[in-house]
């Protein structure tokens, strides 16, 4: 491709993001090309926080918490130094270009839901508007849905227990309206973003599927955009 390429990966917890995300920047490297995860880490963390709200991210600083007071929970500071984080990442690495790839196992989008917390997002101009100030358009981004039933997910989130995950700490009936929540927010996100940037790329694949099937189908449909 003439530009590197950003993969973010979102999904329900237990969906297998940061499992398909490693596996597959484990297979673009065995394939004699250089891809890098959470590049913000590396490079932005080591800058004070406060540079992190320079004057071009106020309108994504403001959007994000005008959609928050639609909620019933705050999303705090955290959450908004996340979101202000992801765009300056990417609008860095694109500038850089120190990799073919960056792989991120959960960017903006899942960002977003996390905003909401447990609450559906409202479907109103306060989104849009949010979207739309992150300014994406330009940018070489490959949207990964790992797509995965709220059954199958509820059963490996008991699995892994104790991960940190905010849901693990549910009982199963609030597990499960959560996560039936997220995937309606996740949904939204999605064709708000579709609707705001026709160029960015989104892709489903079936997070059921293993591991080995899924990178397959990423690594076609990627071949498939190299080729136009």
């Amino acid at each position: 491709m003439d530009s590197p390429l950003i993969i973010e990966f979102y999904g329900l917890p237990g969906s297998g993001k940061t499992t398909v995300a490693d596996a597959l920047r484990i297979k673009i490297e065995g394939m004699g090309q250089s891809a890098v995860p959470m590049y913000y880490r590396n490079i932005l963390h080591r800058k004070p926080q406060s540079l992190l709200i320079a004057f071009r991210f106020w309108g994504v600083i403001k959007a994000t918490l005008s959609l928050d007071s639609c909620l019933s929970k705050g999303c705090g500071q955290s959450r908004v130094l996340s979101m202000v984080r992801f765009v300056r990442m990417y609008k860095h690495f694109m500038a850089v270009k120190p990799a073919d790839y960056l792989i991120i196992d959960q960017g903006i989008v899942q960002e977003m839901i996390s905003v909401a917390h447990d609450e559906l997002i409202p479907d109103n101009d306060k989104l849009a508007d949010l979207i739309g100030k992150l300014k994406l358009q330009g940018l070489p981004l490959l949207l990964v849905h790992c797509n995965v039933s709220n059954d199958t997910a509820n059963e490996r989130i008991l699995v892994r227990q104790n991960n940190g995950c905010r849901v693990e700490k549910m009982n199963e009936e609030e597990r499960m309206k959560t996560l039936s929540i997220q995937a309606s927010n996740f949904s939204l996100v999605r064709e708000k973003i579709r609707s705001a940037y026709p160029s960015i790329n989104v892709v489903d694949i079936n997070a059921e599927d293993s591991v080995e099937t899924s990178v397959d189908t990423l690594l076609n449909y990627i071949v498939k955009l190299q080729n136009g």
